[in-house]
């Protein structure tokens, strides 16, 4: 049968990367789980200059903050994937 489940995600933040900080791990944390990546990148009336240099390798969905915001907002805590636990 086919998995109703969506892929995870590790989701980051759109900051420029750097040696050092979250964009430095989560590439390696994503890598090492086998999972792909999604950016989160403030809206342009917050930072306009923000996600410019942000890393995309793996990284196949990218929204702006406002946008994930909305998505959330209407997210129940019923809304989980029935084919693993969820983490309390």
């Amino acid at each position: 049968s086919v998995s109703s489940c969506k892929p995870k995600l590790l989701i980051t933040q759109g900051d420029p990367h750097s040696e050092r900080g979250i964009s430095a791990i989560t590439p390696l944390v994503g890598d090492m789980l086998g999972i792909k990546r999604g950016l989160v990148v403030l809206d342009e009336h917050i930072d306009p200059g923000h996600s410019l240099n942000a890393p995309r390798e793996n990284v196949i969905l990218e929204v702006k903050y406002s946008h994930l915001l909305g998505i959330l907002n209407n997210v129940s805590d019923n809304d989980t994937c029935s084919d693993e636990p969820s983490i309390s």
